[in-house]
């Protein structure tokens, strides 16, 4: 390679690193819709209403068939309120993923016009370490190290407070700057390496048992500036579900015991980049739980138990700038480490 050439290359793997970290603090609270089922979130808040009602009713010798029908007809009706309460809330937030998809949609049509009929090489850069790693709530991450291709996160998380619906996050933050005054157009893609456990544990109750649920699940989101693109089906993968339910006096209940070791391939394509703009690229791996009398345990910090993310894989399918032509080798870019 020329020293021309490789001065370019370095020009190429730069980057603005006070730009960078506004960047990511700006997306760090950027609220997203959560797309939660309304009915699953109904039933919770009236499962241990409703036990409280028919409890009285098996405490004598025998049934009063009246009274557990009322009580029934006011668990559905109940239900029924429930529902219609959280569907407005339930819209708003379909309404902004969808908005959230026209935008990603725009941006995913201009970049294939701009590239449309043009015969090019792909240019690998392979981004080795993340600007940033990050967990909400933050008490979730335990630890975590930043190495080329050796990124970990140690997370953890212990409740047993009864909850419709809650998010534990560990976010890998990935930073890129187009260096030329020039439209880029790229793919990218991440892997996520999982080792941990999940110990799921419910009551049990007089009519039903409470609940105790764990879904796990990584993204890719790519952000430039105020867009986000998340709606390629490439860019989510579900990893498992563990579900604990307690005994009632029909059911014995299930256990949610579970060893999870597994790996998902995240992507997302032809993503335009203006020109000097910075984007930035969350690989996360995703714990949605919720509990009703029970408690959940997520253990990926003890031990070999962690969350790995060798690297951010970007493919330049535009020129990488007018003096800088393939074939040639991309070194990743030493960044700025943050917790």
């Amino acid at each position: 390679m020329s020293k021309q050439s490789a001065i370019t290359l370095d020009k190429h793997l730069a980057l603005d690193k006070a730009r960078a970290k506004a960047a990511i603090d700006a997306i760090k609270d950027r609220k997203r819709p959560k797309l939660m089922s309304a009915d699953v979130k109904a039933r919770g808040k009236i499962r241990k209403q409703l036990g409280k009602q028919l409890r009285p009713l098996f405490a004598g010798a025998g049934l009063d068939l009246r009274k557990l029908d009322k009580a029934l007809q006011g668990n559905h009706a109940e239900l029924k309120k429930s529902l219609a309460q959280d569907r407005a809330a339930t819209a708003k937030e379909y309404a902004q993923a969808h908005k959230e998809r026209l935008a990603g949609l725009a941006n995913t049509r201009a970049a294939l016009e701009q590239i449309a009929g043009t015969a090019y090489l792909t240019t690998p850069i392979p981004v080795a370490t993340p600007f940033f790693i990050g967990a909400r709530p933050a008490g979730f991450l335990e630890d975590s190290s930043i190495a080329p291709f050796n990124n970990v996160a140690k997370p953890s998380l212990h409740v047993t407070q009864n909850t419709d619906g809650r998010t534990a996050k560990i976010s890998f933050y990935f930073a890129w700057q187009n260096p030329i005054d020039f439209l880029a157009v790229l793919n990218c893609s991440a892997d996520v390496i999982v080792n941990g456990h999940v110990r799921n544990t419910a009551e049990d109750g007089w009519f039903t048992g409470g609940t105790a649920r764990v879904k796990l699940r990584t993204e890719l989101n790519v952000f430039i500036g105020p867009l986000t693109i998340s709606f390629q089906q490439g860019q989510k993968a579900n990893i498992d579900t563990i579900s604990a339910e307690g005994g009632g006096i029909f059911d014995v209940g299930a256990v949610g015991d579970r060893d999870v070791s597994a790996s998902t391939h995240l992507s997302a394509a032809n993503i335009q980049v203006e020109g000097s703009r910075i984007a930035v690229f969350e690989v996360a791996f995703i714990a949605d739980y919720s509990i009703d009398d029970g408690s959940i345990d997520i253990d990926f910090a003890s031990g070999d138990r962690s969350v790995i993310v060798p690297a951010l894989n970007i493919e330049l399918l535009t020129p990488p700038g007018p003096s800088l032509q393939p074939p040639f080798v991309l070194e990743p870019f030493t960044s700025v480490i943050g917790r």
